[in-house]
C-alpha cells in the first residue's frame, strides 16, 4: 500500500512540476502589448482569487471538524489549481473568452451588507453567551459550539464575515458625481452605516479577544 501511495505522490508531483513550468514560463516570458499584459494581471486576480477560496474553505472546514495536519497532495492541488488556472485563464482571454469582477448594484450592496451583518452578529452573540456560561455559570443551550472541532461554528461564521467583508467591499458601487448638497446627504446615510458596522465588529473583535485569552488560560 505504501510503494502505491509513493507512486501516486511521485506521478502528482511530476504532474505539479509541469503545471509549475507553464505557469512560470507564461508569468515571466515578455509581453509584448497592452493586451497580453492586460490578460495576464486578469488571470493572475480570477485564479488567486478562486485558490484562496479553496484554500480557506479546506482549512476551515479541517478546523471544524479537528485535524490539524495537512497532506503533500492538498498542497500540490493547490499549487496545480492557481498554476493551470492561470494559464488557461491567460490564453481564454487572449481569445476573448474572460470573466470579471463587476462593481454591484446600489440595493444588491445593501442586501449583501445585511448578508455579512447577519453572521457576524450571530457569532458575536453566541461566542459572548459562551464566555458568560464559563464565566458566570449561566444555564445557556451552546447551538454553535463544536464537540470535536478545533475552532467553534460561531468562531467560523465570525472569521467568514471578516473575509467576505474584505473580498466584497472593493465590489461596492462607486460613488457618482453629485451636488454639494447630495453629497452631505449620502455621507451623512454612509456615516450611519459604517457607525453600524464599526460596532458590530468592534463587538466582533473585543469577544474574540477575550475568547482567544480565555482558550488560552485553559488549555
Amino acid at each position: 500500500m505504501n510503494n502505491v501511495a509513493n507512486l501516486n505522490l511521485s506521478f502528482h508531483a511530476l504532474f505539479t512540476t509541469l503545471a509549475c513550468s507553464l505557469f512560470f514560463i507564461v508569468l515571466i516570458k515578455s509581453k509584448d502589448d497592452e493586451l497580453e499584459q492586460q490578460a495576464l494581471n486578469n488571470a493572475l486576480k480570477n485564479s488567486i482569487v478562486f485558490t484562496f477560496v479553496l484554500i480557506i474553505g479546506y482549512t476551515f472546514y479541517q478546523l471544524i471538524i479537528g485535524n490539524s495536519s495537512i497532506k503533500i497532495h492538498t498542497i500540490l492541488l493547490f499549487i496545480d489549481c492557481i498554476s493551470i488556472l492561470t494559464v488557461l485563464a491567460y490564453h481564454l482571454e487572449l481569445k476573448g473568452i474572460y470573466f470579471s469582477f463587476k462593481d454591484f448594484q446600489e440595493r444588491t450592496a445593501k442586501v449583501l451588507n445585511v448578508i455579512l451583518i447577519v453572521p457576524v452578529a450571530i457569532g458575536s452573540i453566541s461566542l459572548m453567551l459562551n464566555l458568560f456560561r464559563r464565566f458566570i455559570k449561566i444555564n445557556v443551550p451552546d447551538y454553535l459550539g463544536s464537540s470535536q472541532g478545533i475552532i467553534r461554528y460561531d468562531e467560523l461564521l465570525l472569521y467568514s464575515g471578516v473575509i467576505l467583508l474584505a473580498t466584497l467591499t472593493p465590489l461596492m458601487p462607486k460613488i457618482k458625481k453629485m451636488s454639494k448638497d447630495e453629497y452631505k446627504e449620502r455621507q451623512i446615510k454612509i456615516d450611519k452605516i459604517f457607525k453600524k458596522m464599526y460596532m458590530v465588529y468592534g463587538a466582533f473583535f473585543i469577544v474574540l479577544i477575550l475568547y482567544i485569552i480565555y482558550r488560552a488560560v485553559n488549555l
